[in-house]
């Protein structure tokens, strides 16, 4: 194939925690090194980003906008610097896989009619289900079968996002606990697993309040393997701190963030490869299921290569 020259717009704020991970992506790519240019635009950081990309990263341009001008302008700001016959919008927190950049202006070359390309997006971690068993009762009154209540999932992946993906009720807030949801007899989390090959630790903030205090019995399990068995009393939040094993890296699974985008007769927008249940979007499992190239309605401005050169971008 041809190599056209492309430009990769990264818009950075306060974004240091991902930008090794997205950089030194980029800097292994496929696609040959002197056909395309990295830009960041730079929104006023004070988290050392601008440190980390002149001592690292002396091969990225770098756009000091000294403070913070937005998502769109912060794109077009750096749009009027680049060089490339191509132009991709990517987000910081992204880590593209290698061939990544090479498959996109392929499909790009593929059809003089296309204008815009998107990519398969997964969500930065990837997930792992957790099993939560709690002794149940029905509250007067109420009518739902109640668990225990859960007011904090940390797994140690920063900005990670956690699934309750079953057994769970709505979200609610008590001055006890702040928002907080009330668990089923059995329940699945959806835990962001974080980056590493060792051991790591999943923290839940849990209560199991009952009119007589009387204790309840709570397990964790992952695939059927039980991680922790305890007894929580009374209404106050307990800290559990669970040690998990390496095994569970190899559990959690890629999950979808978008494979394009869709626009309902609504007019309300959804990412392909999520669904709604109960008012709640809820991130599909990438199964295989968006592997072929196809049209879709729009794409994400999380990713997004344009042909400059197009009268139909």
């Amino acid at each position: 194939m041809e190599f056209p020259f492309v430009s990769i717009v990264i818009v950075n704020y306060n974004g240091a925690h991902y930008l090794p991970a997205c950089l030194d992506a980029l800097h292994q790519q496929t696609y040959p090194a002197d056909r395309f240019e990295v830009i960041v635009s730079d929104n006023g950081s004070t988290d050392g980003s601008l440190t980390l990309l002149r001592q690292q990263y002396p091969w990225v341009i770098v756009l000091e906008n000294g403070h913070n001008l937005g998502f769109a302008t912060g794109n077009n700001v750096a749009f009027k610097q680049t060089h490339g016959d191509y132009v991709i919008l990517l987000n910081n927190d992204t880590a593209p896989t290698l061939g990544w950049l090479e498959q996109m202006v392929s499909v790009a070359q593929s059809d003089a009619e296309i204008g815009l390309v998107t990519g398969h997006l997964q969500l930065f971690y990837p997930q792992l289900e957790v099993e939560l068993i709690a002794e149940t009762y029905i509250p007067e009154g109420d009518g739902r079968e109640l668990g225990v209540v859960l007011a904090s999932v940390d797994s140690g992946a920063v900005r990670g996002v956690v699934q309750y993906l079953d057994g769970f009720y709505g979200r609610e807030a008590y001055s006890l606990y702040g928002h907080f949801r009330w668990s089923q007899g059995r329940a699945l989390l959806g835990v962001p697993a974080p980056p590493g090959s060792d051991t790591w630790s999943l923290t839940l903030k849990l209560a199991a309040p009952r009119p007589d205090d009387r204790p309840v019995a709570v397990k964790i399990l992952v695939q059927g393997h039980l991680l922790a068995d305890c007894e929580l009393v009374g209404r106050e939040l307990k800290t559990l701190t669970i040690e998990m094993p390496a095994f569970t890296r190899q559990a959690a699974r890629p999950v979808e963030q978008n494979t394009g985008s869709l626009i309902f007769s609504s007019g309300a927008g959804r990412d392909r490869g999520t669904y709604v249940r109960d008012s709640e979007v809820i991130y599909e499992d990438d199964t295989g299921r968006y592997t072929a190239v196809e049209e879709v309605f729009s794409g994400c401005g999380l990713l997004a290569l344009g042909d400059i050169t197009n009268d139909h971008l």
